[in-house]
């Protein structure tokens, strides 16, 4: 695990190895050395950990090859993409789905007093707040009612990052779902697909979390 400009000590590693692929002597040009890795974790106490770029941290896999020719050294480095089966997986849940009602209306806003807003009310349904990376985030929202015109309905995908003692949200992607003032009593589709690489499964490590939250945005026009 690495954080921009984090030293080569402060770092976090869940695999680290290094293997000849081609004794010393004469390579001919342009010829292909095979060789494989089998990815496994080999830091005592880790697991591997899927690939992830992120705000505060990143989780990356690199491969450096080296290439000793007399005293001058050629190195090339490359980033690859490392999913990790099972990872994530709920210890109660498990893989199940995991149905979640909602509702929106003055009295679930944060710090505004309910006289102070017009009146609307929204319901919805999320098919599962168990999610699988690898499956979209779907759901329906239904405008009951609303005394303002409605510009846009939105989906908001938020990272939650924890690492050396701060917690730190930021925006991922924002979907837009609905234009316009929507027909009232309609049930509107809910869908994302989670973005591979900005966005991973769960990870509660003892030194960093990796969680996601799912945010349903409703802009009035002015």
């Amino acid at each position: 695990m690495v954080e921009a400009p984090l030293k080569e000590t402060e770092r976090i590693y869940f695999l680290k190895d290094r293997k000849e692929i081609s004794p010393s002597g004469f390579v001919e040009s342009k010829k292909e050395i095979p060789f494989e890795y089998t990815l496994e974790a080999n830091i005592p106490g880790e697991e591997l950990v899927e690939t992830y770029v992120g705000v505060d941290f990143s989780i990356i896999y690199e491969i450096t090859i080296i290439f000793l020719k007399g005293s001058k050294v050629i190195q090339e480095k490359e980033n690859f993409y490392v999913a990790v089966k099972g990872q994530g997986i709920d210890p109660v849940l498990g893989k199940k789905d995991d149905p979640l009602d909602f509702t929106i209306d003055p009295s679930s806003l944060d710090g505004s007093s309910i006289t102070s807003v017009p009146k609307f009310l929204f319901e919805g349904r999320i098919h599962s707040s168990n999610c699988c990376i690898n499956e979209p985030f779907d759901g329906t929202i239904t405008v009951k009612e609303s005394e303002l015109e409605i510009k846009s309905l939105e989906v908001q995908l938020v990272r939650v990052e924890t690492f050396e003692g701060k917690t730190n949200a930021t925006e991922v992607q924002n979907i837009q779902v609905a234009d316009g003032d929507v027909i009232r009593n309609l049930d509107i589709p809910l869908y994302m697909l989670f973005p591979i690489v900005y966005s991973s499964p769960t990870k509660i490590h003892s030194l960093f979390k990796i969680e996601f939250q799912i945010n349903v945005i409703v802009i009035f026009l002015n």
